[in-house]
């Protein structure tokens, strides 16, 4: 294959992928606007809503056009790559073989779940009413399960959860850590609720106008970088 071919087929790869993101975006910005903004009684509706975009991202990402791709480009030789693009590769057959093991089913009843649970969690949070979450948690963790079987079935269900948020990472070396964590903290935790010094928290409570919180927001996040033409 030669080089002129070779960039068609990895700038015909790197349009699917893009049409796979602006999908993942459109999820997040509803997922944002599920914490955000959006009325609680739209909860059911919105999760019907992750669930069928879930569905399409699913079929996106799934299109045998991309494992298709994906080969040729190894095919003609990774070296031929510039390192990015090969992260790219890499990247998006990792994505391919994972999304190809999972059912659609099992993605959308994820996505669903996940959404309508948020609503439950919130509510249970702010009432200190964990009863009414526990069956939400219960089911959710049982899906997690299966989705672990079928995306790394030689991993521990708990491992395989975790390599999706920190690839590599595995409870035999967090737990080493967050013994050490447990160690320290519990004590401290427990000294400071002991203490008599009460600090002064006052500060940290009143009516602040909506208008200068907007305000500073904007002032923060400008200068960190935030582009206000674009987001």
């Amino acid at each position: 294959m030669n080089s002129k071919k070779i960039k068609n087929v990895y700038e015909q790869l790197v349009i699917k992928l893009e049409e796979r993101s602006r999908l993942g975006g459109v999820m997040a910005t509803m997922h944002w606007d599920q914490e955000v903004v959006m009325p609680k009684a739209a909860a059911e509706n919105r999760s019907k809503q992750m669930a069928a975009l879930a569905g399409v991202l699913h079929e996106k990402s799934v299109d045998v056009e991309i494992g298709r791709l994906i080969d040729e480009l190894f095919d003609a030789g990774i070296n031929n790559f510039t390192e990015i693009e090969q992260c790219n590769i890499y990247e998006a057959k990792r994505e391919y073989e994972l999304e190809t093991k999972i059912p659609k089913e099992l993605i959308q009843e994820l996505a669903e779940l996940s959404s309508s649970g948020h609503q439950v969690w919130a509510k249970a949070r702010q009432e200190n009413k964990f009863e009414d979450f526990a069956p939400t948690l219960e089911r959710l963790i049982i899906l997690k399960k299966k989705w672990a079987e079928f995306a790394f079935p030689e991993l521990d269900p708990y491992d395989a959860n975790i390599d999706v948020f920190e690839r590599g990472m595995r409870m035999e070396r967090l737990t080493p850590i967050f013994d050490k964590l447990k160690k320290e903290l519990i004590p401290l935790i427990d000294a400071i609720r002991k203490s008599s010094i009460k600090p002064d928290i006052n500060f940290l409570k009143g009516n602040f106008p909506i208008d200068k919180q907007e305000a500073l927001g904007r002032i923060i996040s400008k200068d960190i970088g935030f582009d206000y033409d674009r987001g």
